[in-house]
Order: C-alpha cells, then sequence, then structure tokens
C-alpha cells in the first residue's frame, strides 16, 4: 500500500515524503522488501521517529533528506491528571516524569545528571520516575550521590499484559530476580476489543527475537500459532481495582486500534 501511493504520488509530479518508526532491521517477504525499495526509491526526504530509525533508513540505501522528529509530546491542557498524594511536595513549579523501562539505553542517568544540574540552580522542580527495570538500584544510588534523591519520586509500575507464554515466563523469572513482585502486575492475557478466544502469532523457532508477537500476522517471521484470551480493557477495570485511567502504553505490533 506505501509503495502504490508512493508511485500515484510521484505520478502526479507532486513532492513525497515519508515518516516512519521503524528501528528493527527485521525480516520480510521478498514482496514486502520490493515495496520498502520502491517507497525509498520514490522519497524526496523522510522523517524518522527516532536517531536509530534514522541509521536504519540509510543502511537500507536512502540517500535523500532525513530529518528525525521525536513523536512524544503531548498537549498539557488536555492530559493534566493531579499528581497522587504520595508524591505531592511543596507545590513544585515544574514536574520531569520518566516512564518506560530502567534500562541503561533509556538514559537514566542522563536524565537525573541534566536534573542535579537543575537543582544546583535552585529550580523548583521534582522528577517523577514510573517504570521497573535491572538500573534501579543504580539509578537510586546515582541520585543520592547528585544529592537529588529527595527530588526524585518512584512509582509503581501499570499492570502489564503479556499473552505470550514464553515471554510471559521469562518476565515472571526477571521480576522474581529483580524482587519486583510489588511493583509489576503480569497478566497473561491479551487486550483487543472483546472477550473470546483469539490467535496470537508468534515467531518461529530459529528468530532471536522472542519478544515480537501479535493478533495481526504483519512481518514473516510470526510463522507459529497459539491461542490466547482476550478481553477489552474496559471490563477488567474492577478486577485490577482502578477506577481511573491516566496513562495507557501500548506496543501490540498492528493490534493497536482495537484496544
Amino acid at each position: 500500500m506505501a509503495a502504490q501511493a508512493a508511485l500515484e504520488v510521484k505520478a502526479s509530479g507532486k513532492k513525497l515524503v515519508v515518516f516512519g518508526w521503524e528501528n528493527l532491521d527485521r525480516g520480510l517477504h521478498i514482496t514486502q522488501r520490493l515495496c520498502r525499495k520502491i517507497t525509498l526509491r520514490a522519497a524526496d526526504a523522510i522523517i524518522c521517529g527516532n536517531q536509530d530509525g534514522a541509521s536504519l533508513v540509510r543502511q537500507w540505501g536512502y540517500k535523500g533528506i532525513i530529518e528525525v522528529m521525536p513523536q512524544r509530546g503531548i498537549d498539557p491542557l488536555e492530559f493534566s491528571p493531579a499528581l497522587p498524594k504520595q508524591i505531592r511536595r511543596q507545590a513544585p513549579n515544574f514536574t520531569i516524569g520518566f516512564v518506560g523501562r530502567f534500562v541503561p539505553e533509556k538514559g537514566g542517568d542522563t536524565l537525573f545528571q541534566a536534573f542535579s544540574m537543575l537543582i544546583k540552580k535552585g529550580r523548583n522542580v521534582q522528577l517523577v520516575m514510573l517504570g521497573s527495570g535491572p538500573e534501579m538500584e543504580n539509578w537510586r544510588k546515582l541520585a543520592r550521590e547528585l544529592g537529588i534523591a529527595k527530588q526524585v519520586n518512584w512509582l509503581d509500575a501499570v499492570p502489564h499484559f503479556e499473552p505470550n507464554p514464553e515471554v510471559s515466563q521469562r518476565l515472571e523469572h526477571n521480576i522474581r530476580l529483580n524482587h519486583f513482585e510489588d511493583r509489576v502486575s503480569l497478566i497473561p492475557f491479551a487486550l483487543s476489543d472483546r472477550e473470546g478466544e483469539l490467535t496470537l502469532y508468534v515467531p518461529r523457532s530459529d528468530e532471536p527475537n522472542r519478544g515480537i508477537s501479535s493478533l495481526y500476522k504483519h512481518v514473516n517471521v510470526l510463522t507459529d500459532e497459539i491461542k490466547v484470551e482476550v478481553k477489552p480493557l474496559d471490563s477488567i477495570f474492577a478486577n485490577l481495582g482502578l477506577n481511573r485511567l491516566d496513562f495507557l502504553k501500548i506496543d501490540t505490533d498492528g493490534n493497536d486500534t482495537l484496544i
């Protein structure tokens, strides 16, 4: 579809600018690789969602204009929930938030260094860290060493849904290994727009990326199938003890709109 649209735009004599998030060089069917090649040749410029994506586009042979434009901003007038009581300080003027895995590649150490510069300048700010991961203790230690521990607030991770038994087993082992049982709630079914049972496509046995799976078969490495339980998110609020939803991160490789 992308290749067809690219050819139609070029045939009309207009400029073609392509936006993409892709930052993994996944194995594709020969027809998908051909479509990608056509799109890259037709593009007058490409906007990537991150620097890794830009590097990958170059690796694919694109020699035109590339710009990196991260898409992580939100409208603070629309998304402005009140902070939980346990992290309210003396009305700080500004709150910086981190949501994600506590792993080296997320740059938590860089964030702490930058935040400490604000504190040294006397700025009335606080940092909220939401998530979990192997770097938690290292980041906590760094916060103490930088003298910003009182301004950093750590929140428990949100419930995590993982229907793939292989990935769920690994996550459960990692949770126990890092003593995160009280911080991570692992729920072994998929989210969709209905209740019931659906087919989950999982990678073939020789695929090194074991984490990729989807209810939508969108890449050729998803060759195996398993049946999984699915539920809509709003139907499980009571079971989770939730009465509101402030933030939802979705990364389901093609099934996002149904959630």
